[in-house]
This record gives C-alpha cells, sequence and structure tokens, in this order.
C-alpha cells in the first residue's frame, strides 16, 4: 500500500515491516522473537514458539508483569519486592516464582500475561511508521505459566482492541473515509479469523463509500465498523479511496452517466428519484443502496465474495450466509419493500448469482478448484481433517493432551470456523498445566461459532464451576439449558450450584437473625 503525507492522497493503514516480520511466524509456525527494531519507551518483545506467543516483555515498568499483577490485586508490595530480589539473586522466571510462592494462582499469572502480549502487539500496531523485526531462534521454548495464543489471533485481538482514539488520529478513519478492494491482497490475510461483522464490511467496500454507510448498512456502531474496516485494511484486504464526496460521481462514472442525469438517477428526474426515496423505510434504502453496490461488481465477485464468507468458512457458516442473504436480497422482498422494478431486476440476477455460488461452494470438487483458482495452496491428502480431528480425540482418550492440543491446533488454523475443533482444543488444554486460560478463550470462540448448540456453555460451566466461579458456571449452565431444556449434566449441576446459593443464602439469614436478638 502506498504512502501519502497530508492532503497528498490516500495514508497507508499497514506498518509494512511488521507485516513482512509475521510472513515466517504464519507461513512456517517458526520459532523467534518478534520485536522492536529501535530502543525506547515504544519498545516491545514478544517470544514466538512454534507460530504461537508465549510471553512478551517491555522497557516501561508499568508494562511489566509484576507491575500488572500488583495493579490487578494479586500482589502486594511485600510480595512484589520478595519476587524482585529473588530475580536479582538469579533466580528465572517471575510468573513462575509467583505461582511457586503461591502469591498467586497460575490462571491469574497466565491471564496477566495474555494481556500482556495483547497490549505489546498493540503498541507496535499502533503506530505505521514503528520498524519490527523477526529473530528466528530455534531454541526458544514455552515455560509454563505462559499462555500459547496463535499469531493471527493474537494480532486480530490486538487490532480490534485498539482504542478509538489512536485510530481516529492515526490512520484515515473518519466517517467520510472511502475504501475499495485491494488488487492484490495480502496472501496470509485469509489465516486470520474474521467475524461475520468484518465479512459484511469487506462486502460491502466499494470505492466512494463512506465508513458511515458501510456501518449503516452492516447494522453496526460507527466505531464497530471502523474496528473491522482497520483490521480489513491493515491485512491489505482493502485499500484507502479518495473522500466521501465522490459517492455519486462514482456510481455515474460506473453507469456511463454524468452526475444528476437522467441514467445516473436509474432512469427517472434526479428530484423525483430523490423524492421516492425519501419516502421509503430506512431498511428499503439500505437494501437500495446494497444492490446498486452489487449491480456494479457483480460480474467481478466471485463465490466468497458473494456469499461473504473466507475461504476457512466452514460449509455450515456458507449455508448460514447464504439463507441470511438469499433471504434479505429476495426480489420479493424487494417489491414488497417498495422499490422500484429496475432493483427488483437486479435483485433477481444477486439472487440467481447467489445460488449458483453456494451450489458451488457446497460442492467439495468445484470448492477444490475454486481455491486452487485463487492460488490457495493444495493440502496435502494424507492429512485430511477428519483424520486428524479422530486422531486428536485418540490422542485425548489416551491421556496424551500435548499432542491433542497440537492436532486441534494445526486444525484450527486450517479451518477456523469449526465449533467442536475449539471445544476439544478445549478440553486438551484444561489437562495441561497453564492453559486454563486458553479453554476459556477456546469454548467462547466456540460459543461465538454456535451460539445455540448447549455443548460448549455446558464445558465453560464446567470450567468456571472447577475454579470456584459458581455464579459464571450456573449462567452458563442456564443458557446451555436455553438451547437444549434436556440436558441431563446441566441440569443437574445447576440444581447443585442453586441449592448451595439457598443454603448459603438460609446460613446468613439465621446469623443474621442471632445477631438482631443479640445472641
Amino acid at each position: 500500500m502506498s504512502s501519502g503525507g497530508p492532503g497528498g492522497g490516500p495514508q497507508a493503514i499497514a506498518n509494512a515491516s511488521l507485516l513482512a516480520a509475521l510472513e515466517p511466524i504464519l507461513a512456517q509456525a517458526a520459532t523467534g522473537v518478534l520485536t522492536s527494531a529501535r530502543v525506547g519507551a515504544a519498545h516491545r518483545k514478544l517470544q514466538v514458539v512454534e507460530g504461537q506467543v508465549v510471553g512478551a516483555s517491555a522497557l516501561a515498568p508499568e508494562e511489566r508483569l509484576l507491575a500488572r499483577l500488583a495493579a490487578a490485586g494479586h500482589l502486594n508490595p511485600a510480595q512484589r519486592e520478595e519476587v524482585m530480589q529473588r530475580l536479582a539473586a538469579g533466580e528465572r522466571g517471575a510468573g513462575r516464582l509467583v505461582v511457586k510462592l503461591g502469591m498467586a494462582p497460575e490462571a491469574a499469572v497466565v491471564e496477566q500475561l495474555a494481556a500482556q502480549i495483547r497490549d505489546a502487539l498493540a503498541a507496535l500496531l499502533a503506530d505505521p511508521a514503528h520498524p519490527v523485526r523477526f529473530i528466528p531462534t530455534p531454541g526458544l521454548a514455552a515455560e509454563p505459566p505462559c499462555p500459547r495464543i496463535p499469531m493471527a489471533e493474537a494480532v486480530a485481538e490486538a487490532l480490534l482492541a485498539l482504542p478509538e482514539e489512536t485510530l481516529r488520529s492515526r490512520y484515515p478513519l473518519g466517517p467520510e473515509a472511502c475504501f475499495r478492494p485491494a488488487l492484490e491482497p495480502w496472501p496470509l490475510a485469509e489465516r486470520f479469523p474474521f467475524d461475520e461483522a468484518a465479512a459484511a464490511c469487506l462486502g460491502l467496500v466499494e470505492p466512494g463509500r463512506p465508513l458511515a454507510e458501510v456501518a449503516r448498512l452492516a447494522g453496526l456502531a460507527e466505531g464497530e465498523a471502523r474496528r473491522r474496516l482497520f483490521l480489513l485494511a491493515y491485512l491489505g484486504l482493502i485499500t484507502p479511496d479518495g473522500g466521501g464526496g465522490e459517492t455519486r460521481a462514482g456510481e455515474a462514472a460506473a453507469t456511463g452517466a454524468a452526475p444528476g442525469s437522467e441514467a445516473a438517477a436509474g432512469g427517472r428526474e434526479a428530484p423525483e428519484a430523490e423524492a421516492a426515496e425519501a419516502e421509503l423505510s430506512e431498511e428499503a434504502r439500505a437494501v437500495a443502496a446494497e444492490l446498486r453496490g452489487l449491480a456494479r461488481r457483480l460480474a467481478a465477485m466471485d463465490p466468497f465474495q458473494l456469499l461473504r464468507v473466507n475461504r476457512h468458512h466452514s460449509e455450515a457458516e456458507v449455508k448460514r450466509s447464504y439463507h441470511r442473504l438469499s433471504k434479505r436480497l429476495h426480489p420479493d422482498v424487494v417489491r414488497g419493500l417498495g422499490l422500484p422494478e429496475e432493483l427488483v431486476e437486479v435483485a433477481g440476477k444477486v439472487h440467481q448469482a447467489m445460488s449458483a455460488a453456494y451450489q458451488a461452494l457446497s460442492d467439495p470438487k468445484q470448492r477444490a478448484a475454486l481455491l486452487r483458482q485463487a492460488g490457495a495452496p493444495e493440502r496435502p491428502r494424507r492429512t485430511d481433517p477428519e483424520a486428524i480431528f479422530a486422531n486428536a480425540k485418540a490422542a485425548l482418550n489416551a491421556r496424551d493432551p500435548e499432542r491433542a492440543a497440537r492436532l486441534l491446533e494445526n486444525l484450527i488454523e486450517r479451518q477456523p470456523d469449526r465449533p467442536e475443533y475449539h471445544v476439544y482444543l478445549a478440553a486438551a488444554c484444561v489437562q495441561l498445566r497453564g492453559r486454563k486460560r486458553e479453554a476459556e478463550q477456546a469454548l467462547k470462540r466456540a460459543i461465538r461459532l454456535a451460539p445455540t448448540d448447549a455443548t460448549a456453555y455446558v464445558a465453560l460451566g464446567d470450567l468456571y464451576r472447577e475454579g470456584g466461579m459458581a455464579e459464571k458456571a450456573a449462567s452458563c449452565y442456564r443458557e446451555a439449558l436455553r438451547w437444549n431444556p434436556n440436558h441431563r449434566h446441566a441440569k443437574q449441576w445447576l440444581e447443585r450450584l442453586e441449592a448451595e446459593e439457598r443454603d448459603r443464602g438460609r446460613g446468613l439469614g439465621g446469623l443474621l437473625g442471632r445477631l438482631r436478638r443479640g445472641g
């Protein structure tokens, strides 16, 4: 992406040196240190083992682990001083010492380490000019307690967590900012997890359409759309494109008509068309704008773009997206919204193209051919996902959670939208020292992917219950029973937790009664 000075055209979004440093980590699951190339207050260093971030450090004292644990209420000044003295005497690993000395639970240390990683990455991402490099270090190993966060997931989380004021001050992301699909997207962008909101924004991006309009059409708050567009732009899927004032001129250029002409207004006099559109509902106006945009770029869209999914989305996700879009843009629905017949005709063409796209992506052979055309690397047949999944489950049954976790992490990198992979990864992490936080995050991802499936809610409830968080556990069991009222395990544990809560209430009530009576 080209960079431009103030008023000199679109600015760059990405830190090119950071993207270059990420390439070996993502493509080769490399081991080493991702570090700032300059020393100072903004210096950050992240430890990476086999493509996963396991630790981070900073020069600023307030960014270090002991300071974080103290700020979170896990260490008092005397404990912090004791750990610092032991480190000065030659002992290694602040987190290990805190756990070893019983000053804080392992889960709390891992949680603060994960936050430290997120904040370190956010600091590197926040400055588009911050130089970064990756130093391969084959002997580097992950020493517990530590998180193990896949780099793509860590970067995506840090990008979406950047403060709103940072995005507005350092990047061209105001309400009038416009973007266009990138001609040559970054090849590794497909490795990053996208939520439905990001996929919707990607499908709505077109030259001349401002950020505020993308947010409205996607049904998002402007701040949420800004974060998704920033993620997409940083990864090179979209690129800055002029200003919002070009919207109507861009539409006219696409149809070969002058702005304000009869052709540009869709076959009617401009004032008449504007008056007619002003009488439409908000939903109808949004659908009309979406159809006009699709009409201009329909011929250039592949099946993935048409259905607003990427190559990692599962068949179930493709089906869900197809049904949602085809229902919203069906010709009968468009006609029922009071839109003109020319847009009903456009809806018919769009609906037909979406049906063909869905058929293509539902056929394994056609989908494989489309991936090859898009330059996707062919996967070795001996590493079929179902075979790997079966091996992972077998490893769990054989009490080898470390091997199971490795296999499942490999699967999730390739197919991040399969909720069952995340549930089984959580089961493996629960059995591994220092990875309870990862288990929690994996189950939350599974819930986001399959919000109506009780399985992940129950597993998350069990995790919270075993960690002594009864209230959170009960909430998860209730949500599981909302989707599966007959789930025996959730019923039993919810009843037990509620009974324990009632007993505590009675005990407290009896104590208070005795205090009131003076005995």
